[in-house]
C-alpha cells in the first residue's frame, strides 16, 4: 500500500512481488485474481512457474490489459508466490492492484460483484445506442431530419463498447485482453 511505481517505468523493466501465501488457503480450489495493464506475468510458487501471459506478444509491443484468474495448486498454502511483471510499453501503470485470493468457484461472481454499476451501465448504453442507431437508420429512409438522431446512437454505441472495454467488462465475453484493449 505505501509503494509507489517509478513515473520513468520503461519497457524492460521487471517489478518482482513476493509474499507467503496464507495457511488459511483452500489447497486446490483457490483462485489468484490479478488485474494487470500492459504486462507479461510470470507467476511462480516456491519457484515452480505456474502461470505465465504474454511472452510472446512482449516482442510485438503490445499486450492487453485484464484480469488474471491464475488458479493455484493444491498444498500451495504457506508457500512463497512470485509475480514477476514486465511492461510492454513506457508508463504502463502507475499503481498495481491487489491481488485477491478467492474461492475458484466464486471467482467469475467476485469479478461480477466488483464490476456490477459498470456492467449494467455499459451494457445500457451500447443497446441503447444501437437501438436508437437503428431506429434512425429506418426513419432517414422516410424523413432526412434523423441525420443527427443517428448520430446520435452511434456515439452511443461506440461510447458503449469502449467502456464495456475499459472497465474490464469486456471480459466477460471475451477472454483476448489484446483485443479488448484495442477496443
Amino acid at each position: 500500500s505505501t509503494f509507489r511505481i517509478p513515473e520513468q517505468l520503461e519497457k524492460g523493466d521487471v517489478i518482482m512481488l513476493k509474499n507467503t501465501l496464507p495457511d488459511e488457503l483452500d489447497g486446490d480450489v483457490s483462485t489468484l485474481m490479478f488485474l494487470i495493464y500492459l504486462s507479461t506475468i510470470d507467476t511462480k510458487i516456491d519457484g515452480q512457474s505456474i502461470y505465465s501471459y504474454g511472452e510472446e506478444e512482449y516482442e510485438d509491443g503490445f499486450l492487453g490489459s485484464g484480469y488474471h484468474f491464475i488458479q493455484l495448486p493444491f498444498g500451495a498454502e504457506g508457500k512463497e508466490l512470485t509475480i514477476i511483471l514486465k511492461p510492454s510499453e513506457a508508463g504502463a501503470f502507475t499503481n498495481i492492484p491487489t491481488p485477491i485470493v478467492v474461492d475458484t468457484k466464486y471467482a467469475p461472481t467476485t469479478f461480477t460483484d466488483k464490476n456490477m454499476s459498470s456492467i449494467f451501465i455499459c451494457i445500457f448504453l451500447f443497446m441503447l445506442g444501437a437501438s436508437i442507431t437503428i431506429v434512425s437508420a429506418i426513419s432517414l429512409y422516410f424523413d432526412r431530419n434523423s441525420k443527427r438522431l443517428l448520430v446520435i446512437g452511434i456515439l452511443a454505441t461506440l461510447i458503449g463498447a469502449w467502456s464495456l472495454a475499459n472497465g474490464e467488462v469486456l471480459q466477460m465475453f471475451s477472454v483476448n485482453l489484446e483485443i479488448n484493449a484495442i477496443l
